[in-house]
């Protein structure tokens, strides 16, 4: 009696898990004229900065960019560093959002 008891506290706090049994998965079936999960966009023209801080109520930063800038503001970092200042001084409380729209818009004019 006294190792029934034991066998079967040995298997109550035993480490073993017992063996999963894995689930065979039915193939899928294609449907026909599916479209692709991940749908592209369409080519839509892309709004202007100018367009975008008139749209926003928010004041736009006219900077002359000198050959100098062409040559120094070589990428997207730099640029947004020279330039979100500029706007923020404009537009002290334009959102995040809002600030990095303009930005990459600016940077697409400018590049």
């Amino acid at each position: 009696e006294e190792e029934e008891e034991e066998e079967g506290r040995e298997a109550m706090f035993s480490e073993e898990e017992p063996a999963k049994v894995k689930k065979k998965r039915k193939p899928r079936k294609q449907k026909e004229n599916k479209t692709p999960k991940m749908k592209k966009r369409k080519k839509e023209e892309q709004k202007s900065s100018t367009y975008l801080m008139d749209d926003w109520g928010l004041e736009d930063v006219d900077y002359e960019f000198t050959e100098e800038d062409y040559h120094t503001l070589t990428n997207y970092k730099t640029f947004s560093q020279f330039l979100r200042p500029l706007i923020a001084k404009k537009n002290p409380k334009i959102p995040m959002s809002k600030m990095m729209t303009v930005l990459g818009a600016k940077w697409r004019e400018f590049s």
